[in-house]
């Protein structure tokens, strides 16, 4: 009888749990019995769910428990995760579509594990299979598995970014700060926050808070950016204090390597001609509210002042659309 991998994940990850799954077959030459009970396969429909999920975990030598925004919430893969961590199996978790385990509280958190956020890190699933089994299976994930995996079923749903999410390493933002930690904190669970600290951090899926003499520095994961600016559209002026909100945030995206930027200011006319976007005297692309800069250094970088209290009505994805059908950024 095959050994059992057991994969935990919310319901509304199954696509992207099923497409792993088939890889994950090709990969073992199906040496082993994937679990995923959401696939209609591992559980055929109409049969007695519960007891069929406890038969394949009374089986499994592995669990990889897929920790996703969604899955956070779930109280089943909580369940699943216990009761296969209770009968000594080994739990993995993975963190998936913006959520770093590092911001994951006990138990799950206490548990070693990874997060999936490129091609790379896909491949530690085939790696704990070789442990767990004592296999030899071929690291072999590739940029376009991830991207049919994990980005073209969640980029738009849950990033402003949309298709240029894989694009962005993180966002950053930079902000004045009366408040201590503490009504932070308050603050986080007063609007039913998953969160955790340490120290002067404050830690959510996809976003960490971290607070300076009299400023916060925010970073944000692009994957989850939908989620995260509603939530910073609240939590910024909050922390400004009693003083009137400036309605104008300082933010910074950072992009991954393989994006190049047209520096020179007289190129960037010529390719900004014609097209929303236009550029004022000081050298600033100008878009209504919004006002960036773009610098080449180790990394792309654009530095951005949105002057519009709606934060999660920032048009990201139609101003980097712009950008890269310029020629203003692309892809070396």
């Amino acid at each position: 009888m095959k050994p059992i991998l057991f994969l935990s994940h919310a319901a509304k990850d199954s696509r992207s749990i099923g497409l792993l799954k088939d890889r994950l077959v090709a990969l073992t030459n199906g040496a082993i019995d994937i679990f995923v009970s959401s696939d209609g396969q591992s559980l055929p429909f109409g049969r007695n769910w519960v007891h069929q999920t406890e038969e394949a975990l009374d089986r499994a030598k592995l669990m990889f428990t897929f920790l996703s925004p969604s899955a956070l919430q779930s109280r089943w893969v909580s369940f699943e995760s216990g009761f296969a961590y209770a009968k000594g199996i080994r739990v993995v978790p993975v963190g998936i579509l913006g959520v770093d385990l590092a911001s994951v509280g006990p138990p799950l958190g206490l548990l070693q594990g990874f997060n999936i956020a490129s091609a790379p890190a896909m491949n530690n699933l085939v790696k704990v299979i070789n442990d767990t089994f004592q296999y030899s299976c071929k690291e072999a994930m590739t940029a376009e598995d991830y991207q049919k995996i994990f980005l073209d079923n969640h980029a738009r749903a849950n990033s402003l970014f949309g298709k240029y999410s894989e694009l962005i390493d993180e966002i950053a933002f930079r902000a004045p700060c009366e408040r201590p930690l503490q009504s932070i904190i308050s603050f986080l669970k007063d609007n039913d926050l998953e969160f955790h600290t340490d120290r002067a951090t404050a830690y959510s899926p996809g976003l960490s808070l971290q607070l300076h003499d009299g400023r916060a520095d925010i970073r944000i994961d692009p994957l989850l950016s939908a989620l995260t600016f509603p939530i910073l559209e609240k939590l910024i002026p909050f922390m400004e204090g009693d003083a009137p909100f400036s309605q104008t945030y300082d933010l910074s995206i950072y992009f991954t390597s393989s994006v190049c930027a047209t520096g020179e200011i007289h190129k960037l006319g010529a390719r900004l001609y014609g097209s929303d976007l236009t550029l004022d005297n000081g050298g600033w692309i100008v878009d209504g509210a919004l006002r960036l800069s773009i610098l080449q250094g180790r990394c792309v970088e654009i530095n951005a002042l949105y002057r519009d209290a709606r934060l999660s009505q920032i048009p990201a994805e139609h101003i980097l659309s712009v950008l890269f059908d310029s020629g203003v950024l692309f892809i070396m």
